[in-house]
This record gives C-alpha cells, structure tokens and sequence, in this order.
C-alpha cells in the first residue's frame, strides 16, 4: 500500500550521523538539569494555607483554576525527575538494560502532555482579574515556545491515529526520542535547558499562589 505523504519533517542521515558522533542520541550520557532542589509539595501547601489560613481566590472558578494549575505543576516537575533519574541510570548501565531508557520516555510523554496543560491553565488564569501573579512575559506562552510543547504534545496524544493512516515517516521513531541533551519527536525539539527553565518558572508561580 502507498504511504501517504508526511506531515512530519524528515531529518537527513547527515543530520543523524552528527547526533550519534556527538554522543547526543543514543544518549551517551545525561545533560538534563538536576531539579531536585524544587519542592514537590506545592499542592499539600495550598491544600494546609486554604484550610487553616483562609487563603487563596473565594471565586469557586478561580479557586480551582488555581488548584490544578498548582497540582500540575508539580506533577510535571515529578515527572522531570523521573525522567532525569532513569537517563542517569540509563547511560551508566549497560546498553543491554533498555528499561530505564523506555521508562524515561514514558514519563517524558507524561511530563510534556501535562507541560502543556500547565500552559493552557496559565492563558485561562491569565484572564481572571484577582490574580495578579501571573508575569507577562512567562517563557512557556512566548510564541516559539508556545508553539513547541503545544506541536509535540499533539504529537504524542495523536500517534496512534498518525500511524493507522500512514503519516509516520518509514525510518521514524514512534515514540519520542529522549536524547542526552533534548526530546524530540518528528522535528519538534526542545532542549532540557528550556524545559528545566520553564519547570523552574511554572515552579516559582505555583508555589507563589499556592502561598
């Protein structure tokens, strides 16, 4: 059967050859960002301010705007670490255990899909007039980057229907591709350095209205 025409960019052998050169895929080692210094009870705060101090919105749609924009966050952030602990396992492993790489892929779906929702909570709160946390130039809502975690979490939740119609590329990976210093999937790419910055930042917020 013909395969239909892509809609995913292809990446050119030479382009391949350099990452696998370079030690960047197959990962050879683990450029992520260790964020282990960032709290992962942010939601158990806010849950112990509203309840005992009377803080947070007292509109009923803020409030829970609020609150699972807060519990992403941190489910987000959870999965980073997962992600960060299995590539570490991973490159100091022999390449015979695959399982730590497949189980950072797992969570990196995980942590990009819920990314994005953080995003679209953000643009929701954004709109709310009490709440005035939110910074105007907040790194996941810049356009390139918007655009990004918006593309590839489509990607992800769409692969299924993408491969039952013939979209993928035949030499095309049909997961994301955790490298040593990125992920990607079908040519969309974001570095660790970016998503660690953004993950910081939406940290940085979370905890502030969850205060």
């Amino acid at each position: 059967m013909r395969r239909k025409p892509s809609k995913y960019p292809i990446k050119s052998s030479a382009s391949k050859l350099s990452e696998k050169t370079q030690g960047r895929w197959p990962p050879k080692r683990c450029d992520m960002p260790d964020l282990s210094q960032l709290s992962e009870k942010i939601v158990l705060n806010m849950m112990l301010n509203r309840a005992f101090l009377g803080r947070g919105p007292r509109d009923l749609k803020a409030s829970a705007l609020v609150a699972n924009f807060v519990r992403l966050v941190e489910k987000t952030l959870i999965e980073y670490k997962n992600i960060h602990a299995s590539l570490l396992e991973y490159v100091n492993t022999l390449k015979t255990h695959i399982s730590p790489y497949i189980h950072a892929v797992n969570h990196m779906e995980t942590c990009l899909i819920s990314l994005n929702r953080c995003k679209n909570y953000i643009q929701r709160i954004k709109g709310i007039k009490a709440i005035h946390q939110i910074p105007r130039d907040i790194k996941v809502l810049l356009k390139n980057n918007e655009k990004r975690i918006r593309k590839i979490r489509r990607a992800i939740e769409h692969l299924d229907a993408d491969i039952s119609q013939d979209l993928i590329p035949v030499d095309e990976m049909i997961a994301v591709v955790v490298k040593s210093d990125s992920v990607e999937l079908y040519g969309i790419e974001i570095f660790f350095t970016e998503l660690a910055e953004w993950i910081k930042e939406l940290h940085s917020l979370a905890s502030s209205l969850s205060d």
